[in-house]
């Protein structure tokens, strides 16, 4: 059976985000876990595979979750300079997981990077970046 792959498309991250919360919200919410959203007042776009993209940043969010099943804080920041940027920070254990690994190589496939790093107060935080799309910015076909 042949399978056709589809175009990758421009991606808004802001919705992506908020979709994120909805999806987690629930499960989060079992958890004593309170999710943080914050979103940049101006377009997030990215060109890509939004499944792909989409399934990346589950993984990074369930990472997060698991790592506080007692409650605490996680934290969706995104931000453009230049880049598109989202940061998953969670209030719990360190852990770094293969989660992470195939979130990278996701990224890297969409001329991104994706790298961790502790806040001053312990916290886990993954950095996500990709090229942001906009004038000249072309789908690949």
């Amino acid at each position: 059976m042949e399978t056709t792959r589809t175009s990758p498309d421009w991606i808004d991250m802001k919705s992506l985000c908020q979709s994120l919360l909805e999806t987690f919200a629930e499960r989060a919410a079992r958890q004593r876990v309170t999710i943080d959203l914050a979103l940049p007042p101006e377009d997030a776009f990215v060109i890509g595979y939004r499944d792909l993209l989409r399934g990346a940043f589950d993984r990074l969010v369930i990472r997060a979750l698991r790592a506080m099943p007692d409650g605490g804080l996680l934290s969706l920041r995104l931000r453009r300079d230049p880049h598109v940027v989202l940061e998953v920070s969670d209030t719990g254990a360190p852990d770094l997981t293969t989660a992470t690994r195939s979130s990278r190589q996701i990224l890297q496939a969409h001329g991104g990077c994706l790298w961790r790093r502790r806040d001053r107060d312990g916290d886990t935080c993954f950095v996500a970046e990709l090229p942001a799309a906009g004038p000249g910015s072309r789908v690949a076909a």
